[in-house]
């Protein structure tokens, strides 16, 4: 584990991000969507009152401490995936990075203006290649 993982998990407090989409539920499972930087994540009802500790700032072994005493903890190394997919998702948010204005978007959407279709991508991909291999001969 590296050293931002441990800080992460140890000592960082973190916040759920405000304004969350709750996607279409399928069977247990649906996901939250973060608008700003088009991320989301896919959870379950436990799952989300997890995250939902995370309501108000405090700390991971803050909110385990409090899942644990409200019986809602999934298993410890579940817990753990948890706090860092969303963190990596950007639905937890460092404290001091919580502003009211919103969030910085990471990976900026691309739209491109033609449509590669894939099987056409194959054959002229193969093309190329044959091209190539008769070139060097």
């Amino acid at each position: 584990m590296d050293q931002h993982t441990n800080l992460l998990l140890s000592a960082e407090v973190l916040r759920r991000e405000a304004g969350l989409i709750r996607g279409q539920a399928v069977g247990n499972t649906f996901a939250l969507k973060r608008i700003a930087s088009q991320t989301y994540l896919t959870v379950d009802k436990l799952q989300t009152r997890v995250l939902a500790e995370f309501a108000e700032p405090k700390n991971v072994p803050e909110a385990l401490e409090s899942c644990i005493r409200n019986r809602k903890c999934p298993p410890l190394g579940e817990f753990y995936d948890l706090v860092l997919k969303a963190h990596r998702a950007g639905l937890l948010r460092s404290e001091e990075l919580c502003t009211e204005a919103p969030a910085t978007i990471e990976h900026p959407p691309v739209r491109w203006f033609l449509t590669l279709l894939p099987r056409a991508m194959s054959v002229f991909l193969g093309l190329a290649a044959l091209a190539g291999v008769g070139a060097a001969l």
